[in-house]
């Protein structure tokens, strides 16, 4: 019985170890078949992570094109970049590239600059240079766009500059051309020495005001939201209720009725005469005599004469 189980154990360890080389086997063939052989050297094709940007075709934005471009093609090996980048030209394009022969060397920054030369037309430099010193910045524009409409032209207007000395051409129309009241302040008081620099002022200055500008927004709602409550007018239809008081509404044009007096004991009367209307007593076109006032008077100035 000892025997039989050590057998077994040995068939069992020979079958795992069959099985074992066979998959490596497996693993080897599949590394093989996914593989290019180039030169005598086994190298393995990798696939770039991110898609292939629109073919270029003449007249399109070239600008556009070298910045997608030289971002995919370096996803691929040095020697398949430039099937990679003349797979971006389309039509005629891909025409003058083969026939000038750019991609036939090594795919550098030189590369983007000969293939710009031969596909796009050399505008007339004086214009786009007018246009750039003339470029202020839009109303409602924010100023990281306006940067970069600059520096766009920049690079039509100053072709043979290098990106330092059209960064210095951007920030001296920067200084000329901003039109935002507190940045126009800051850079006076502060002159900038590089772009950046200005950008970072200029996005604190605009998230302070959008933060001013969101308070102002929530302080008008919160104020709208509390108002008084509606004031109930009075059902006249209704009569009052007992001890209800009116309340008191001045009005310029309300006269009190005629009070029960007679014309001697009225204090208007006493003091207007019949010019007094406050008090009821004297319509127009009456008359009422005061014998006592009258009298009084009369004895006081006879008495002054006889004396």
């Amino acid at each position: 019985m000892p025997k039989k189980s050590s057998s077994s154990e040995e068939e069992s360890g020979q079958s795992f170890s069959v099985l074992e080389s066979l998959g490596q086997a497996i693993t080897k063939i599949l590394t093989l078949l996914s593989s290019v052989v180039i030169g005598g050297s086994v190298r393995t094709r990798t696939t770039p992570s991110i898609p292939p940007p629109e073919k270029f075709c003449l007249g399109d934005n070239f600008r556009r094109l070298a910045a997608d471009a030289e971002d995919y093609i370096e996803a691929f090996p040095p020697n398949e970049r430039r099937t990679a980048l003349q797979s971006l030209l389309d039509g005629e394009a891909k025409d003058i590239a083969r026939d000038t022969r750019i991609l036939d060397g090594e795919i550098t920054a030189a590369t983007f600059v000969r293939l710009r030369h031969y596909l796009t037309e050399k505008p007339d430099i004086m214009p786009v240079r007018l246009q750039f010193q003339s470029r202020v910045q839009l109303p409602e524009e924010s100023f990281s766009e306006f940067v970069r409409q600059l520096r766009n032209l920049a690079r039509d207007a100053f072709p043979d500059l290098d990106l330092a000395a059209q960064e210095d051409k951007v920030r001296e129309q920067i200084t000329v051309g901003v039109r935002h009241q507190t940045l126009v302040k800051k850079f006076r008081k502060r002159p900038q020495t590089m772009v950046q620099e200005a950008l970072d002022v200029a996005r604190e200055v605009e998230q302070l005001e959008r933060l001013f500008h969101d308070q102002q927004i929530g302080r008008r709602q919160s104020i709208s939201t509390v108002q008084p409550p509606p004031q109930s007018r009075p059902n006249w239809s209704c009569p009052p209720p007992r001890g209800w008081v009116q309340p008191y509404r001045p009005n310029s044009d309300f006269r009190p009725p005629p009070r029960r007096t007679s014309h001697g004991d009225c204090v208007y009367c006493r003091r207007f005469g019949t010019k007094a209307r406050a008090c009821g007593h004297n319509r127009v076109g009456e008359s009422h005599g005061f014998p006592s006032v009258v009298f009084y008077v009369h004895s006081v100035i006879t008495v002054q004469i006889l004396e």
